[in-house]
């Protein structure tokens, strides 16, 4: 083999080429830790906007619900000349609405209970008031992100709301009071810990 062509070997085995390529490294441990947390923090941030923007959401699904089990009742009563909600309770309503998929139904020690899903762990109740004359649905643990839409949607079905934490509510509407949905929304405070009560009649 000739001088020359040796040296073209030479020069083909070690081309800048392939001495690049030896330089090339993955990522360190280190590296992929710093990437790792900060997907972590800004997952962190994103979550209370998503659920915020997920109870928006099903507002007018759960109030549009409500309303039309009130309504459905009221007509049904007038037809036989009862009063309106004689009987109606959570049992009623898990009744009527066992099918539709804006309320997670189950039984727990023997009761029904209702999850609205507008907040962690939150329940419907309902109660007939006045021997029937009248109704009250009461919605607990409710997100922030619902007020006021939920009482802004049944606003015109209830003749009287009241907002605010457990223990703490605030009438924002009856026979003496408008209904005024910035008065309603300064009754809430940050996370699941509001309750609307609606009384209908």
């Amino acid at each position: 083999m000739s001088k020359e062509v040796m040296n073209v070997c030479m020069r083909t085995a070690y081309s800048p080429r392939q001495k690049e390529g030896y330089g090339q490294r993955g990522l360190s441990l280190i590296e992929i830790s710093v990437v790792t947390v900060i997907i972590l923090l800004l997952a962190i941030l994103a979550i209370p906007a998503i659920q915020g923007y997920l109870v928006e959401n099903r507002v007018p699904k759960v109030g549009e619900a409500l309303a039309h089990y009130v309504l459905r009742q009221h007509l049904n009563a007038s037809v036989h000349g009862e009063p309106h909600y004689k009987g109606m309770d959570i049992q009623h309503f898990s009744r009527q609405n066992k099918e539709k998929a804006v309320f997670t139904i189950q039984e727990q020690g023997g009761q029904t209970v209702v999850q609205h899903g507008l907040g962690k762990g939150g329940q419907l109740f309902i109660h007939e008031r006045e021997g029937g004359r009248a109704l009250e649905l009461r919605l607990t643990s409710v997100h922030h992100a619902a007020c006021p839409a939920l009482a802004t949607v049944l606003h015109q079905l209830a003749d009287e709301i009241y907002v605010g934490p457990e223990g703490r509510l605030t009438e924002v509407k009856s026979p003496q009071r408008t209904y005024n949905a910035f008065y309603a929304q300064q009754q809430c405070e940050d996370g699941e810990v509001n309750t609307f009560r609606f009384i209908v009649r």
